[in-house]
């Protein structure tokens, strides 16, 4: 398995962890990530500039910037990602970071669940269910917590976890170590098959600023 840090802490576990030290685009990281540009064709890549992930384009549809890792559990793992927000950044238009789990990227096609948290402090869970465009903001429903998560802030720490319960789909969403959500999908699309932990970038065409929003690390392992 190549990438920029690898680490055993329990034996048997996939581990991963990167800050993004070199500059790339797409993000490759010694071929670690697959990416929703240079693989699924329609949409775009994660980006690096020597200190954070972001997004190489704006989307004026839904083509995200996107990027799974491989070799972990498909349906057992968690990613998690430090946010960086530059000081007073405020677009006009929307701008998302995304923590990815159960993520596969094909040629055309991408298939995940998704927690994504807007500059503005709105956040959502979805569930990607292939070709571009097709995505569903409903499937997933909260198992009994469902705090308040605010406005991002540079430094936020946020973690998605990934597992599969009695045939479901479940999520656990942290922010700065604390549990905020609990969700599950028991709906007849859901991805009990799983995929692979990653993250995604969203910015909508207008004055925002790709390198103003995104993420300094990102770890990833096994559960």
């Amino acid at each position: 398995y190549k990438g920029e840090i690898q680490t055993q802490a329990v034996p048997g576990l996939m581990t991963y962890s990167t800050t993004f030290s070199g500059t790339e685009n797409p993000l490759s990281e010694s071929g670690a990530w697959t990416n929703g540009g240079s693989v699924g064709l329609d949409w775009n890549n994660v980006q690096t500039n020597g200190s954070i992930a972001h997004a190489s384009a704006t989307s004026p549809s839904y083509d995200d910037c996107c990027a799974h890792l491989s070799g972990f559990d498909p349906v057992s793992h968690y990613a998690q990602a430090t946010i960086y927000k530059a000081g007073g950044y405020a677009p006009t238009d929307n701008h998302e970071v995304a923590l990815l789990v159960a993520a596969t990227i094909t040629a055309n096609n991408i298939y995940l669940y998704e927690f994504l948290w807007s500059v503005t402090g709105a956040v959502q869970f979805v569930r990607w269910d292939g070709a571009m465009g097709m995505f569903d903001t409903g499937v997933v429903t909260v198992r009994g917590l469902d705090t308040g998560i605010g406005s991002p802030a540079n430094g936020d720490v946020i973690k998605l976890t990934f597992g599969i319960s009695g045939g479901n789909p479940i999520m656990d969403l942290y922010v700065n170590g604390v549990l905020k959500k609990e969700m599950t999908d028991t709906t007849a699309g859901k991805l009990a098959s799983g995929g692979q932990p990653g993250m995604s970038f969203f910015v909508r065409s207008g004055d925002t600023v790709l390198t103003s929003f995104g993420f300094t690390d990102f770890s990833a392992s096994d559960i």
